[in-house]
């Protein structure tokens, strides 16, 4: 009985370390805790007209969520690839958005417009990697 014990007890410790070094690593990958959240919201849409029932803006949360992320995380030097495997095609977070254009120095323009104003952030490039990143309200 008392193997049995001390083997469960082995083993549960040896379970608990696998678990914090994966959750190490899982943590490790995001820039800050809630950015994968962040960047389902980006897509976040709502009806951005009556008029237009498939015209689709971006929501308050999407907005919320653009503005977290690209005030948290430092873009400048990261190369163009690694932007795209992190938020994506720009043209996929609302109506509004702008399809990334191939090339390594053309800009990728993340457009979070609710129909009714909004911000824009662009990332442009040099060499391949993002040099500065430009943030513009939208009316």
């Amino acid at each position: 009985m008392k193997r049995i014990a001390a083997f469960l007890a082995l083993t549960a410790l040896a379970l608990s370390g696998c678990t914090s070094s994966v959750q190490r690593e899982q943590t490790a990958q995001e820039p800050y805790p809630g950015f994968r959240q962040d960047v389902l919201l980006l897509r976040d849409t709502a009806p951005a007209s009556t008029a237009d029932p498939t015209l689709r803006g971006s929501s308050a949360q999407a907005c919320s969520a653009a503005r977290r992320v690209f005030t948290r995380i430092d873009f400048i030097g990261k190369p163009k690839a690694e932007v795209l495997e992190m938020l994506g095609d720009p043209k996929t977070v609302s109506s509004y958005g702008i399809a990334a254009q191939p090339g390594e120095n053309t800009p990728l323009v993340y457009r979070f417009d609710s129909g009714f104003g909004g911000w824009q952030y662009t990332l442009q490039f040099t060499n391949g990697v993002v040099e500065k990143v430009e943030e513009q309200g939208l009316d």
